[in-house]
Order: structure tokens, then C-alpha cells, then sequence
């Protein structure tokens, strides 16, 4: 089921256009199953041209898929030996050609790369290519084609991040497979994201996703984890998968990693700086406004591992000998951690619906331990909205709105002159009297009902 990725697939058709021109070669990399196969093969559908998957196996049988790739285009069988001859067949007939897993190629001949690259030179000038290399591990096809030392350092066009999807791409998603309600898809996005083959899985369960997706002994995401980054990160694993077992508890500073890894600091400084710029997995967040340095904590950018780590990985003894239990730890935890998505959904809707005309939007914390769950800043209105948002299981009471009233004393930003605005966010609504107080005193409050209705509009 392809859907959505209107934008990429127009970038892609531009690209297309300006090929014929200059030949150009754009790499798309994003995690595995977020689409990047079903993306380029909507694009080929309607653009034409040839796919080929790159296994590990050796390369003359790569050559001899490529043969079977080229027959339906050019309506014969050529004989393909050489990425010299594949490369020349693809210019003769100015076409479309998409090398799916490309990393691969650094366990079938690392020398391919070499080979390519001396044949774009030669073939850039001409018009009419249109090479895509789509990868699916971020850290490997970086290296490719960023690292100075690597042969197709600097070939690319531009390099495509295929994202998973927001909240909202998910929502109407979620939508077309019939699920409607908005708790249902607050919950499912917080456990799998945006990932389009985990939401479809998601559509096909019945009752409990948490027990047929991750804790029965037939779960298909029980170790999908590891079947997805053990390769990436290599020998290393352990290492790397510590780490985010450890932001994925709550451990958010380098300090925090280290006490919960046990691992010496610069290992663990070391590992932090990779998973957040090669890998792409950590995110580090600053506290809005920033008002000082090293204020920073990290997070696990993807809703599924994040689940994962803290969920199924860290529990995998558990998972092993007594999946019940660890079901039953798992549903009473998962509140937390739906919680914390739950403040990224309601950034999300305050942005793209225009509730409030951000330039910054985030957390904010002080070294004492104050906390908001997001402010939002209009450098030239000198407006600022302070949010808080619940994901409990009771009504929420005046009292959380005085816990913000006295927070937002701390936040000094043009505090002489700025005018402020509020919004409190509760899952299970509000106490009759503390609705009655917010609107006489022009505060927004939103229940599950409004965010559905803000979604929607």
C-alpha cells in the first residue's frame, strides 16, 4: 500500500526533467522499511526505468539480475558483464536507473565504487541519466558519499533523507486501514512511528498489538531491533545498543549514559556523537529559549526504537522465559513513554495548524530541575506560549495550571514586555471548575476531543 510522499516523488520527477539536460545522481537513505523501495518504485511506475537490487552474492550474478531488469525496458536480453557495459546500455537509452541497498556493494567488491565513479565521470557531462542509489543504512552511505577518501565523494546531487512519517501523515494513514480513534493512534505512533510497514502490521492485529507485534513467541518485531542495526554498527553493538538502552530509560545527559553503561566517559562521548551524526538515532535537544550551553540532553529520534530499547531489549531475558510479564511491566511503563510522544505531537499540531506562529518551539529546564513541556517563542510579536501536556488517566485540575503559572516566572526572555499565552493539554479532560477557571482567564485547553477536531481542520 503506497501512500503519501507527494513531495518526494515531485522532487524526484523535477530531477527527472533536469537529467535530460545533465545527467545527475541522487541518493535516497532512510531506515529500513520506511519506504524507500515502495517510494522509487511508485516513481519508476510512472517515470519508466530500471530497478535492481543489490545482494550480497557475487557480481556476476548482480549482473545477470541486471540483464533481466534491462529486457522488459529494451524489449531484448543484452549481455551485461561489467558495470562499464551496464552503465554504457543505461546512456545509450538516456534511462532512469535505481541501485536499491547500495552499501551492499562494500561486501560484494569494494572496488565497484571505483568502477562507478570513473564511469560518472564520463558520463555527467552527457545528458539523460538519471542514477538513484538508495540505501537503507545511514552511517554506511554517508561514509560513501561524504567521506573525502571514498571514491563517489562529491558525486551525488543531493542526498534524500526519506523520513517516517508525522504524526498527521500517520493519523490519515492510520485512517485508511480503520483505525479512527485518536487515543488509538496517539498510542500506535508512539510505539511503532511513522514507519509504514510496522502501521500496517499495526492495521492487521485485532487486539493487543503490544502482545502479537513484540512479546508472543511468533511477534514479528520481537528482534527487529537487532536485525536492523547490528549490521550498521558492526563489532560494535554492544556499545552503541547500551547506550540507547539507556536514553531510552530517561538517561538523557553524557553523565547519566555513563553512570547507567558502566562504560568509561570518552567511550560513551564517542558513541553519542556517531549515533547523533552518522547514525542519525540520537537527537539533542536544547531547552527553549537557550539561555546557556552545554544545557543540552539526547533522545532517541525514532518512536519505534525508543520503544524498543526500553521495552523488548532491555527486557529481553524477561521477554524470553516469561513473555506475560514482561507484557504486564511493559503496559504499566508504557504511560511514561506515550507521554513523552504525546508533548511531540501536540509541538506538531501548534506548528503546522498555525495554532501559534512559532520561530522556536521545544522543552524547556533549568539546572534545578524546573520544567515545561514546551514553549514556543514570536521573536517580533514578543509573544511567547507556554503548554503544558498530560497523558493521564485523571482529569486535570487547577493545580496544573498554577504549577505553570509559577514555572513560566522562571523563564526570563522579554519578560518586561512580552505577552503570554497558555495551553494546557489533557488526555482525560479537566475538572468542571478548572474549565470554568481557564476560560474566564483565556487559557486553551485541550482534551482528546479537541486535539482530534485540530488535527482534522
Amino acid at each position: 500500500m503506497f501512500y503519501d510522499r507527494k513531495e518526494e516523488l515531485s522532487y524526484l520527477s523535477i530531477q527527472r526533467e533536469n537529467s535530460k539536460k545533465r545527467s545527475l545522481f541522487l541518493v535516497i537513505i532512510g531506515r529500513r522499511r520506511v519506504g524507500k523501495t515502495a517510494l522509487v518504485r511508485e516513481f519508476l511506475k510512472n517515470e519508466g526505468g530500471i530497478y535492481l537490487f543489490i545482494e550480497v552474492k557475487d557480481e556476476s550474478l548482480i549482473f545477470q539480475d541486471a540483464e533481466m531488469a534491462f529486457e522488459p525496458v529494451l524489449g531484448f536480453r543484452p549481455r551485461i558483464s561489467s558495470w562499464e557495459e551496464m552503465f554504457d546500455m543505461v546512456g545509450k537509452n538516456r534511462l532512469i536507473i535505481v541501485l536499491d541497498e547500495f552499501q551492499n556493494l562494500l561486501q560484494v567488491n569494494r572496488s565497484a565504487f571505483s568502477k562507478i565513479q570513473g564511469i560518472w565521470d564520463r558520463v555527467e557531462g552527457n545528458g539523460g541519466v538519471l542514477l538513484i542509489a538508495v540505501g537503507s543504512y545511514t552511517g554506511m552511505m554517508k561514509k560513501i558519499f561524504t567521506d573525502a577518501k571514498e571514491p563517489l565523494f562529491g558525486r551525488a546531487e543531493s542526498i534524500i533523507p526519506l523520513r517516517p512519517f508525522t504524526f498527521l501523515q500517520t493519523s490519515e494513514f492510520l485512517e485508511k486501514l480503520g483505525i479512527g480513534s485518536i487515543k488509538k493512534k496517539i498510542e500506535i505512533y508512539s510505539v511503532l512511528g511513522g514507519v509504514p510497514r510496522y502501521l500496517l502490521q499495526a492495521g492487521r492485529v485485532k487486539n493487543d498489538i503490544l502482545w502479537e507485534l513484540f512479546y508472543s513467541s511468533m511477534a514479528p518485531l520481537r528482534d527487529e531491533g537487532k536485525n536492523l542495526l547490528v549490521l550498521e554498527f558492526g563489532k560494535e553493538h554492544r556499545g552503541y545498543f547500551s547506550v540507547l538502552e539507556a536514553v531510552s530509560r530517561g538517561k538523557s545527559t553524557q553523565k547519566e549514559i555513563t553512570d547507567y553503561t558502566g562504560m568509561p566517559k570518552d567511550t560513551v562521548g564517542k558513541y553519542i556523537f556517531e549515533l547523533t551524526n552518522e547514525y542519525e538515532l540520537l537527537r539533542k535537544v536544547e531547552p527553549v529559549p537557550l539561555l546557556r550551553k552545554k544545557m543540552g540532553r539526547y533522545r532517541i529520534g525514532d518512536n519505534f526504537y525508543s520503544f524498543w530499547f526500553r521495552f523488548v531489549y532491555s527486557k529481553e531475558s524477561l521477554v524470553e522465559i516469561d513473555p506475560n510479564r514482561a507484557r504486564k511491566e511493559g503496559e504499566s511503563e508504557l504511560p511514561e513513554h506515550i507521554g513523552r510522544i504525546f508533548e511531540d505531537i501536540i509541538r506538531e499540531l501548534v506548528v503546522s495548524k498555525g495554532v501559534f506562529k512559532a520561530d522556536a518551539i521545544g522543552p524547556w529546564w533549568n539546572r534545578k530541575g524546573d520544567e515545561i513541556d514546551l514553549v514556543a517563542l514570536n521573536e517580533k510579536k514578543k509573544e511567547i506560549l507556554f503548554a503544558e501536556v498530560k497523558w493521564r488517566n485523571r482529569p486535570a485540575g487547577w493545580n496544573v495550571v498554577e504549577g505553570l503559572m509559577e514555572k513560566k516566572e522562571l523563564v526570563k526572555w522579554n519578560k518586561e514586555e512580552r505577552k503570554e499565552r497558555f495551553l494546557i493539554v489533557s488526555k482525560s479532560g479537566f475538572t468542571k471548575k478548572c474549565i470554568e477557571r481557564m476560560d474566564d482567564k483565556g487559557i486553551m485547553h485541550w482534551d482528546l476531543r479537541d486535539v482530534e477536531k485540530i488535527l482534522w481542520r
